[in-house]
């Protein structure tokens, strides 16, 4: 009895089981307590069950969560890459860089941590990710420190011990190996096999794993680094995990190119279509300006000439009149305005100037 009690713990912890059994016990509460304040009908705990690992079949349960329930089990990890991976087939543009990504990531999990961005960033060959990422090959390098980071953080302290030439011990699964007899790929392998046998963590499987050694001895760049970013290329561990589309849209331009905004062709034939479809005409919309008169010069009136002994004598006759006009306006029996005095003596001195001036030409 007692042996088959251990065997269902272990069931249960093996599989993640008790975390999505109190969230569900939280969500029945909650709901329960939503809808007796709001409607008196009777709350069915078997249709809130049907849902809630309805919603958990189709990964569904991640969306909106905080960061600690969606990286509490690996399935919910997996989870909220179908939901990424989405994101990027229907975002317009395609997100270019961390901080593009993060806001992307913030509508599926409001909490997600930048940090695991920016080191999951480390895993790329692009030493300028900084400003711009092939939002692919960093999903890849995501996915693989999403998905394993007890597994990336066990095979470090393989890839330590080899360096320190101490014995190889794998710390969670309590084992060590000899390194008599046994080169550096043998005893990782050896350490990598032990963790998938124990159940220590989540690992990618071992036949992956032994073909990223085997690539990296043939290189010489057996390091723990050069491991990851090796891992975080293969297909066949994209293919392994599952969540990567069949078909994927092409990658975006880079961030250097994004300013250059090159014409569309149509917008373009259909520019040139509209610039040749106007007239040619030379015919004016607005009816032509009439044509200035050119202004004639007037002849200067020289001093000592007849025409300025008649304007002089004009001047003081209309002082005189205007002497006498003062004078008569003062008697009652003046009636003339003076608007009609001012005008005869303006036209009667331009009537003198004009002859004068016709005499003097001739």
């Amino acid at each position: 009895m007692a042996e088959s009690f251990s065997e269902e713990q272990t069931y249960l912890k093996q599989h993640h089981l008790i975390i999505y059994f109190e969230d569900c016990v939280r969500s029945l509460l909650d709901a329960r307590r939503r809808s007796s304040s709001l409607t008196p009908a009777k709350f069915d705990i078997n249709i809130h069950l049907r849902d809630y690992f309805s919603q958990i079949k189709r990964e569904l349960h991640v969306v909106g969560r905080e960061y600690t329930f969606i990286n509490s089990t690996p399935y919910n990890r997996r989870a909220l890459l179908t939901h990424i991976w989405s994101k990027y087939e229907t975002a317009i543009p395609t997100p270019g860089t961390l901080k593009e990504l993060h806001t992307l990531i913030l509508t599926i999990c409001p909490d997600f941590p930048y940090s695991l961005l920016e080191t999951s960033a480390t895993l790329l060959d692009d030493m300028n990710w900084s400003l711009s990422v092939d939002y692919i090959a960093y999903l890849r390098a995501f996915q693989l420190k999403f998905v394993y980071s007890e597994f990336i953080y066990e095979s470090q302290q393989l890839f330590r011990s080899l360096s320190h030439r101490l014995t190889c011990h794998v710390p969670t699964a309590e084992t060590s190996i000899p390194q008599e007899n046994h080169d550096q790929r043998q005893l990782l392998s050896e350490g990598f096999q032990k963790l998938i046998t124990t159940n220590t963590c989540p690992c990618p499987p071992m036949n992956i794993l032994d073909e990223v050694l085997v690539s990296l001895e043939q290189k010489k760049q057996l390091n723990h680094q050069k491991f990851l970013m090796q891992l975080a290329k293969s297909e066949k561990l994209t293919r392994s995990i599952g969540k990567e589309p069949v078909i994927i849209k092409p990658s975006h331009l880079i961030q250097s190119q994004r300013s250059i905004i090159e014409p569309i062709a149509s917008v373009q034939n259909e520019t040139k279509l509209t610039l040749t479809s106007i007239p040619t005409s030379t015919t004016h919309l607005l009816p032509p300006l009439p044509k200035q008169q050119g202004l004639v010069r007037e002849r200067p009136i020289r001093h000592g000439s007849a025409a300025s002994g008649i304007i002089s004598s004009n001047a003081s006759r209309r002082a005189d009149s205007a002497t006498s006009f003062i004078a008569s306006s003062i008697s009652p029996k003046s009636s003339r305005p003076l608007t009609n005095i001012t005008k005869q003596n303006i036209s009667d001195t331009e009537t003198e100037v004009e002859s004068v001036s016709s005499d003097t030409d001739t």
